[in-house]
């Protein structure tokens, strides 16, 4: 299939005409659809976590398979075990007025769902909210990420062994394309990324009054209190930071720390990520991070705290290019970008805090 605003609207339009044609999937026609969909990531495992390894340059073995294919599986076995609930119509309990009525409420499809999915977890991002879509009686249109075109070929080719274009669609292309993606008048978009690019997809899809859910990045912080192990949440800390090379959406963004507990944290956070990671460089079961410009943001990132007064502690050499290891920032100010922007990478702004009150201001 070609990534061309052409071919993507020719397709829009053959699933918006099979939904017309069929705007009801039965129960079985929907258990059968996600049963094939478990099937596939099985089968397909190996291929998704080379294609997702092969897009970052490298990234973990393990953490591909977990996040990227077994999360979606048990999604379907979620949606397994509830769909006949969920299909089901729902009592409700009407107002005085209407006293003598019945209401109830009767769960139909939307129709086509439009799914943009994220660069940083590129297969769970896309088929996620496939699944719960085609649970739903959904036919969807997936449009990957730039920074994925490995891993949209093969799931691609996956999903297209298993369903016919008019009723799960992957494409490609780059920002033009997902610009052309938002503006189509498809029936709910499902989008995952940051605030601004989010912003532009509401923009989108105003024009339509397409209704759209949005999954956008912020900051998320960490907070150790004063009676907490220290080694222990130090070894929680830097375990969800090294994670996918800290580019998801639970890494703790930053810690917040008793000031007279900075330091001791600060050493248990590095001899931590020592100890899961004696040598990034070369191990595989490191992530590197995903593209030349991110890393690139991560380098200036740290450029700007050091110029305004910061420490940074490194847990280690990376090779200069895209393997980055976890760098913990202290003497952090708010005017330091890492504290104003979501920072998706290994590092660890460690910020004093005496008090909840203290860190909530």
């Amino acid at each position: 299939m070609k990534d061309t605003i052409e071919n993507l609207q020719a397709v829009f339009t053959r699933q918006r005409n099979a939904c017309l044609a069929e705007p009801y999937p039965e129960l079985t026609q929907r258990k059968r659809d996600l049963k094939a969909v478990r099937v596939a990531l099985q089968r397909y495992q190996d291929r998704l976590s080379e294609a997702m390894s092969d897009d970052f340059g490298r990234r973990s073995e393990f953490e591909c398979k977990m996040l990227d294919v077994m999360f979606p599986a048990l999604q379907v076995d979620h949606a397994l075990s509830n769909l006949k609930s969920w299909m089901k119509p729902q009592g409700r309990v009407t107002d005085l007025m209407f006293i003598t009525n019945r209401a109830k409420v009767v769960y139909q499809p939307k129709g086509v769902v439009g799914v943009i999915a994220a660069w940083n977890f590129p297969i769970v991002e896309a088929v996620g909210p496939m699944i719960m879509a085609l649970a739903a009686g959904n036919r969807v249109m997936i449009k990957m990420s730039e920074y994925s075109p490995r891993s949209t070929v093969v799931l691609r080719e996956m999903l297209a062994e298993i369903f016919p274009e008019d009723l799960v669609a992957v494409f490609g292309g780059g920002v033009d394309l997902a610009q052309a993606f938002a503006s189509l008048p498809l029936d709910h978009i499902v989008f995952t990324g940051s605030p601004t690019v989010g912003k532009e997809i509401m923009r989108a899809a105003a024009a339509n009054l397409t209704p759209v859910t949005l999954e956008l990045g912020g900051k998320s912080p960490a907070i150790v209190a004063r009676s907490a192990s220290i080694q222990a949440a130090a070894r929680s800390i830097a375990h969800g930071k090294a994670f996918n090379a800290g580019q998801a959406c639970v890494a703790p963004d930053y810690a917040l720390v008793p000031s007279g507990l900075i330091d001791e944290f600060v050493a248990a956070a590095v001899s931590a990520f020592q100890r899961m990671y004696p040598d990034p460089v070369h191990d595989a079961h490191y992530t590197s991070i995903a593209s030349d410009r991110h890393a690139d943001r991560a380098r200036e990132l740290l450029a700007d705290a050091l110029a305004k007064g910061a420490k940074v502690t490194s847990c280690g050499p990376g090779d200069g290019k895209r393997i980055i290891t976890m760098q913990v920032v202290t003497g952090v100010t708010s005017d330091m970008r890492i504290m104003q922007e979501e920072l998706f990478n290994p590092i660890l702004p460690v910020v004093a805090c005496d008090s909840l009150d203290e860190g909530i201001g």
